[in-house]
């Protein structure tokens, strides 16, 4: 018996450690961060901390591309307004509100998932990648204050932190720029940096001063409702921006008016998570959330209203209690009275 107890974990031992290294290249190094977040890093702070949450929904970006793309007239606030309606998680909704924005993500799919899928799996480095590019780019000379974008360094917890903010709060400029370029001398020539040129016909509001140049501006306010808490690594909520713009799915009972996201799994839709740890902490959660919104569309399909669990969809009950999953799918913090996340549509937190 002892024998075949120490052949069983003998060979248990082994396949750990032949798991072991398979496990650890999942990790992406700073090359292949950096790399990776090079087309954006230079976006407005509440513009990239809203990109890297929607990444993190890829099935509802490429839905969202296709609705920007029949809507060309449509953006800024006005244009998250008008997806109201849809099923999409807010934060993609957000999106909606830059069709250049739109257009790229929708272009390269699967940029966006492997961005959402280092997000949710290394949050820390793809933020760290995101200061070690802006240095860079100021270090070369490229990344200074416009009237576009203000850009302002500071040290926070011994560590360099580059802000960029829209010089207007009340209009955003997406910048445009080469990143074989503006980054200066490239670290890892092992992984030259993705570049999404902007589609033919684009319209800028200046030309390529400094290698950045900026498409019009946008009329964003409500729908700029994410940003950085670089000390922390977190991404936080503003939440008064975010209830003006999302009546539907609004964050209430909140302690302040700033909260962590959370990523909420029932949004993930048909893509599943790529390492195993996310899977393990998620899929049960993505799988449910995908049966309810096809179960929605099927109901929506037969002319009538989805109903959510056993309550009526115009209960208050009903209505209450999706209030409170959206809030503690957003900031991880129950209501009292109602279901724990994980319950229902199933919420988790990534960070």
């Amino acid at each position: 018996m002892r024998r075949l107890q120490r052949w069983f974990f003998g060979w248990l031992c082994l396949g750990l450690a032949a798991c072991l290294p398979a496990m650890a290249q999942t990790k992406l190094d700073n090359g292949k961060l950096d790399q990776l977040m090079a087309p954006v890093a230079l976006y407005p702070d509440a513009l990239l901390s809203q990109i890297l949450m929607g990444a993190t929904y890829p099935d509802d970006i490429a839905a969202a591309a296709k609705w920007s793309a029949a809507h060309t007239s449509e953006s800024g606030d006005k244009a998250v307004k008008a997806v109201e309606g849809e099923t999409w998680d807010p934060s993609v909704k957000s999106l909606v509100a830059f069709p250049s924005v739109m257009d790229m993500m929708g272009r390269q799919p699967e940029w966006v998932q492997s961005v959402g899928d280092a997000f949710l799996a290394q949050p820390d480095g793809v933020m760290d990648s995101v200061q070690r590019l802006r240095v860079q780019a100021e270090k070369a000379g490229n990344l200074k204050s416009t009237p576009q974008q203000k850009v302002s360094t500071s040290t926070t917890n011994d560590k360099t932190v580059v802000v960029i903010e829209p010089a207007d709060p009340q209009v955003v400029y997406v910048p445009s720029y080469n990143p074989t370029v503006v980054y200066g001398a490239w670290a890892y020539p092992s992984y030259p940096p993705y570049y999404y040129p902007p589609p033919p016909g684009s319209v800028f509001a200046t030309s390529l001063v400094a290698g950045i140049g900026f498409g019009l501006g946008v009329a964003a306010v409500n729908s700029m409702w994410g940003g950085f808490n670089w000390g922390h690594n977190d991404v936080d909520i503003d939440v008064n921006r975010y209830n003006n713009v999302n009546v539907n799915q609004r964050i209430d009972n909140a302690r302040n008016n700033n909260v962590s996201w959370q990523h909420n799994p029932a949004n993930r839709g048909n893509t599943p998570y790529a390492d195993q740890a996310n899977r393990q902490r998620f899929d049960s959660q993505r799988q449910a959330g995908l049966q309810n919104r096809q179960a929605g569309q099927q109901g929506a399909g037969q002319g009538g209203r989805a109903t959510v669990g056993a309550a009526a969809p115009n209960s208050r009950d009903a209505a209450r209690d999706r209030a409170a999953q959206s809030f503690q799918g957003r900031t991880g913090q129950s209501i009292p009275g109602h279901a724990e996340p994980g319950a229902g549509r199933g919420q988790g937190a990534a960070r």
